[in-house]
């Protein structure tokens, strides 16, 4: 399923250096007990990520474990008190080839969507997001994938590996992904 949620205002930029290193450093740990973090992007304010579960118990355990430790992570760092999440987390669930191949793009390419001006927009056109899981992603179609110094970069990864057959090779039926894909709409 795709999962988003979304920080309250006042909350600190969560692409920040040492936020985005607490978050990154949570994400690693967070594919326990059930719960599979396979993808993610930060942005400023709020997040995406894929995961999957072996069942609804799991995953909303997972998900309230995984956030609750974000949000007191995330205070300690700004020094600050109190929800750091506006609302519980918005869950999609991905049940064909389509929309799950449609939310990988979303998710990986998330930047694109969130790029603040002409500059920005280029500079992410054919680069890979340090704040996401892209550089972890293995199903890139050839020669139109990533440099591999971009890859290499990234150190061992921190996503899980999925269980799901839609998640491990269904979604590669509606085409591997390209490093120019463009971000349509909402997943």
């Amino acid at each position: 399923m795709h999962v988003t949620v979304r920080a309250r205002g006042g909350a600190p930029f969560l692409r920040s250096q040492r936020v985005f290193a607490a978050i990154r450093a949570l994400f690693a740990r967070a594919s326990e007990k059930g719960l599979r973090l396979l993808h993610f992007s930060v942005q400023g304010n709020h997040l995406h990520m894929i995961v999957e579960a072996n069942e609804g118990l799991a995953l909303a355990r997972g998900m309230q474990r995984l956030l609750s430790r974000l949000a007191m992570t995330i205070n300690a760092i700004a020094m600050r008190s109190g929800k750091l999440w506006r609302d519980r987390y918005h869950r999609r669930d991905l049940t064909t080839p389509q929309q799950y191949r449609n939310a990988l793009v979303y998710v990986l390419f998330n930047i694109r969507k969130h790029a603040l001006n002409g500059n920005e927009v280029e500079l992410w056109s054919e680069a890979l997001d340090p704040s996401s899981s892209a550089a972890w992603f293995t199903g890139w179609a050839p020669n139109a994938g990533p440099s591999p110094p971009a890859v290499a970069r990234a150190g061992p990864s921190i996503v899980a590996r999925p269980h799901s057959w839609l998640a491990r090779q269904g979604w590669e039926r509606r085409g591997l992904l390209r490093i120019d894909e463009r971000v349509r709409g909402s997943a």
